[in-house]
């Protein structure tokens, strides 16, 4: 059943009815316009020792200072750091938080927090924290590279032109305002010989520059419409600095709860929830864009990496009635991280976490887990079950483990999934996600994604991936179920899951066959896909997978094929509709 828009508007007025807040809350109210992050999280401390939970801060837009440097990490990015706080909620409808300097990027930090709900907040910067500009000019450098000029727009940001950093990325959007696909990784991205951007001021105030982009790049940009070239007059959005912090983190926490929060733009990802019980929910977010501010064009992005990430939950998160729009990466990216098996000992197995710099407390093994086994080419090689796990350096870092089956073949550079940290229990209900080159991804288990809408995006991709980013598991117990999908697959073939795709994404060894039950368990039933491109629906190494009414409208654009299979056994196909008309 689809909600027709009077039915949509409708349940968003009920819904922000039955969240208005309660008379009567304890109520910090700030002295002034500057919010005293310090003195905040002091008075919820007295709150809580004198039995109050139902907390509020008074309505009003307030500015917020970062710290000065030297306190540590997360302190520096993240002004609001609560620590080990629980049970209460904190109502801040009509309250606009305003950070005073993007290049931190962090906001509210809840590490080892349970039981909290934070009502109404609104979220942004004094200024952008991504940038974004126009092409001005396109030349031929040389054979295998293509210089592209930018003017940089008034009001944004100069310097996050100029990084030279991996995480570097820029979005393209056509002069439509429609995403062009966009390329995250050094295969065919914007790596060159001397650089990633390889920028070169034109002007002196440096807000006219040049990149030099490999021709493989431009080649391959395309659009809702099939191929398209970048082209003089399209639009680009660049990221914040790389070490910027994500707006909201919670870590290692439990039962958190944003209900009708709304974030306009973040340093990294708008919302990072990582490690521990989890279990989190996210209830009428709105990542959306910022206000436009008096004669300045207006933003074009909205977070400079994922709208919405997880890594390690032992519960999955629920997401639902949400927006997420205009990410400078994914909205969505439900995933765990695999460690590597490093030495094979009398003691155990020695792993570690691959890649280095994720941390530790996203994927612990603990005894009792199911941890899935992959050659090193991620070819799935069976489960066992943690026995007993020893610390050999820092938090699970190089965890050594002893199993209670006896392994047979097992070598050192093989990957391990704790499958009880991978999210699962999730649920996708009721959201839209939209006009952005990044994909809604799904790498966990027994959950599902039903009644939502997604437009100009890259798609809905469940797979694991080995290469830039290591990032698990396959799925397993998933149901795909009335989903609208509108032109949701404007990335690049070969990196495509399409509108919906249950498949592999194995960079490194892309000719690898995957064999079937890496995936299982899967349903797709009763979506609509309409003017995809690549492909409407991609399954790959799947075991029990259904497939039933579904319906698939013709675009505008050579059609891609209804449905594209590999290795994939017990297959169940039926009421599969293709609509002959034109859109």
């Amino acid at each position: 059943m689809y909600l027709g828009w009077k039915e949509c508007i409708l349940s968003v007025l009920l819904f922000a009815s039955a969240n208005a807040r309660p008379a009567g809350l304890a109520t910090y109210t700030p002295s002034g316009l500057n919010f005293n992050c310090t003195q905040f999280i002091s008075w919820i401390g007295a709150q809580q020792a004198n039995g109050t939970n139902q907390l509020a801060i008074a309505p009003g837009t307030y500015n917020v200072y970062y710290p000065p440097p030297g306190r540590g990490d997360y302190y520096d990015k993240y002004p609001l750091y609560l620590q080990s706080m629980s049970n209460f909620a904190l109502w801040m409808d009509d309250v606009v938080m305003v950070f005073m300097d993007p290049s931190k990027g962090g906001a509210w930090y809840l590490i080892g927090c349970e039981n909290i709900t934070m009502y109404g907040l609104t979220l942004r910067f004094n200024t952008r924290g991504f940038s974004q500009g126009r092409i001005i000019n396109i030349q031929p450098k040389d054979a295998r590279n293509t210089y592209v000029d930018f003017q940089i727009m008034e009001g944004y940001p100069i310097d996050n032109w100029y990084y030279s950093d991996s995480l570097g990325a820029v979005v393209l959007l056509n002069t439509s305002y429609l995403p062009i696909q966009n390329d995250y990784t050094s295969a065919v991205g914007l790596r060159t010989q001397s650089g990633y951007y390889n920028a070169t001021a034109l002007s002196a105030d440096r807000k006219t520059l040049r990149w030099t982009l490999m021709n493989q790049f431009i080649s391959v940009c395309q659009c809702s419409t099939g191929q398209t070239p970048i082209t003089v007059g399209s639009y680009a959005v660049v990221r914040n600095s790389p070490t910027a912090g994500h707006l909201i983190y919670i870590r290692n926490g439990r039962n958190i709860s944003l209900v009708n929060v709304e974030i306009n733009e973040s340093g990294t990802f708008g919302i990072a929830m990582t490690g521990g019980y989890g279990g989190h929910t996210l209830d009428n977010v709105r990542l959306t864009y910022g206000p436009t501010l008096p004669g300045i064009f207006p933003p074009l992005g909205t977070t400079s990496a994922d709208g919405i990430h997880t890594i390690g939950l032992r519960n999955g998160v629920t997401i639902k009635n949400s927006l997420v729009e205009g990410t400078l990466d994914d909205c969505v990216n439900l995933q765990n991280v695999y460690f590597q098996l490093q030495n094979i000992t009398s003691a155990g197995y020695i792993f570690a976490v691959n890649p280095a710099g994720a941390r530790s407390d996203y994927c612990q093994m603990l005894p009792g887990d199911t941890v899935r086994l992959f050659d090193n080419k991620m070819v799935p090689m069976g489960k066992a079950t943690v026995r007993q796990a020893t610390n050999l350096k820092g938090a699970f870092w190089n965890p050594q483990v002893n199993f209670t089956e006896t392994l047979g073949q097992i070598a050192v550079g093989w990957l391990a999934s704790n499958l009880n940290c991978n999210g699962r229990g999730f649920l996708l209900e009721n959201n839209t996600f939209r006009n952005t080159g990044g994909r809604v991804i799904v790498r966990t288990s027994h959950g599902s994604i039903r009644n939502n809408h997604f437009s100009y995006i890259s798609g809905n991709s469940l797979t694991p991936e080995i290469g830039y980013y290591f990032e698990g598991d396959y799925v397993e117990n998933v149901t795909i179920e009335n989903n609208w999908y509108d032109h949701a697959d404007i990335g690049r073939a070969s990196y495509q899951p399409g509108s919906i795709g249950v498949w592999t994404n194995n960079i490194l060894y892309p000719n690898q066959v995957m064999p079937a039950g890496g995936h299982s368990h899967v349903t797709v039933r009763n979506n609509v896909i309409v003017g995809a491109v690549n492909f409407n629906m991609r399954f790959n190494a799947i075991d029990d997978l259904l497939i039933e009414g579904n319906v698939i409208v013709l675009g505008n654009v050579t059609q891609p094929p209804g449905i594209s299979m590999k290795y994939c056994t017990n297959v169940t196909c039926c009421i599969h509709r293709t609509s002959e008309f034109k859109i």
